[in-house]
């Protein structure tokens, strides 16, 4: 897979709250890094993702499937 990204997309909370871990997993999970923490603010960032990674196997599946029965009659 290719680490190639047009750029960078951030997301911030209130570290104030509390956060469980099970939320930061979910997060890192996302693709989501921690950059800093400024005060109360928690600030994150990921890749964004090219077209490749955002359409999903099941995405590409179902336009084949729709295509191959336009073709087929």
């Amino acid at each position: 897979m290719s680490l190639d990204h047009t750029g960078w997309e951030y997301t911030s909370f209130d570290a104030r709250n509390s956060v469980s871990i099970n939320r930061l997993n979910d997060l890192g999970a996302e693709g989501w890094e921690l950059v800093t923490v400024d005060r109360y603010l928690a600030i994150l960032k990921r890749p964004i993702p090219d077209l490749r990674q955002i359409v999903t196997t099941d995405q590409r599946t179902r336009v084949y499937a729709e295509h191959d029965a336009g073709t087929s009659s």
